[in-house]
């Protein structure tokens, strides 16, 4: 198994399409802290996933769970749920799963389904 975290930073993303396969499982990890704001910023992961490694395995995984309000997780939910609606769904990877987890309970549900999906796809 390889990992690779590429983290986003923006003078490196010309590098990181060199790193995917079409045999990966990509975790585009996203802060829920930041809100709905955050899907516009993890889409342009989603387009190159999809052009690279256009059969890959993807799972989204929201993070910081604990600081995010339920009216705001309903409004993240919804704008990813769009995604795949939306006339993007075509440049887009299929996303396997969506995931919001505390990261601070590594032994929790939402992190026990988590490993439980990437153990699944891999």
């Amino acid at each position: 198994i390889t990992i690779w975290d590429f983290a986003g930073q923006k003078q490196f993303y010309v590098t990181h399409q060199c790193f995917l396969s079409q045999r990966g499982v990509y975790l585009v990890v996203f802060s829920l802290k930041r809100g709905v704001e955050e899907i516009d910023r993890i889409k342009p992961w989603l387009y190159t996933i999809q052009s690279r490694s256009p059969n890959a395995h993807v799972i989204i995984v929201g993070t910081h769970l604990d600081t995010a309000g339920a009216g705001d997780l309903r409004t993240i939910q919804q704008a990813l749920e769009d995604l795949t609606k939306a006339e993007i769904k075509d440049f887009l990877p299929k996303i396997e799963s969506i995931h919001f987890v505390n990261t601070l309970l590594p032994n929790s549900a939402g992190m026990s389904e988590l490993r439980l999906k990437i153990m699944s796809v891999a």
